[in-house]
């Protein structure tokens, strides 16, 4: 494997890995860090080819790095809530009443009914709403801010009427809570880790 760093011709700072291989009959561009490139080569090459190729893929290159950019950039500023099955037992009842406090604020413009709520130590999801009306909701609500909070049950509670994220749920979600662009723009910064 050879790494050279270049310029190139937009003014794209990038560092080259070219990797030969036997089994290539062809040049294959990928983008595997933030400002680095690797370059799969025949065993035989010449850098002239292996910089005219990458030349000729520069706009989609610059897409593909700015794209892993803002992905390292969101990552940087992501907060991860860790947590266990004890964890969740532990803070049920916590999220329960909250929870229920939340329901009661919204409760004058939902006057919808939940048939139950369940808390869970849910690997990937905030919530979730059954057609049957049970919230189900993860425990690690209870270390998110008010504003979030508020924004995912409201976020639930819509969906008692509109099963879906369409742009109808959407202006429920808005009219029980008309900032919640901002809370649903913030809880991108809050990921779960049930591992």
């Amino acid at each position: 494997m050879v790494e050279r760093h270049v310029m190139l011709r937009d003014g794209v700072s990038v560092s080259v890995r070219v990797v030969p291989s036997a089994r290539m009959r062809r040049m294959r561009l990928r983008a595997v860090a933030v400002g680095v490139v690797e370059v799969k080569v025949p065993t035989v090459y010449a850098w002239s080819a292996v910089m005219q190729f990458i030349e000729r893929e520069t706009l989609w290159l610059r897409k593909v790095l700015r794209l892993l950019e803002r992905r390292a950039n969101r990552a940087t500023n992501t907060i991860v809530l860790k947590g266990s099955r004890a964890d969740c037992v532990a803070h049920r009842a916590q999220a329960i009443t909250l929870i229920r406090t939340h329901l009661a604020d919204l409760a004058v413009l939902a006057p919808q009914r939940v048939a139950a709520i369940r808390i869970g130590n849910q690997k990937t999801r905030w919530g979730s709403c059954s057609r049957r009306g049970v919230l189900s909701v993860n425990y690690r609500i209870v270390y998110l801010p008010v504003a979030l909070q508020r924004y995912l049950v409201a976020h639930e509670v819509a969906h008692l009427t509109h099963m879906n994220h369409s742009a109808i749920f959407w202006k429920e979600v808005e009219r029980l809570l008309p900032e919640y662009q901002q809370a649903r723009a913030l809880l991108r910064h809050y990921r779960i880790d049930a591992s």
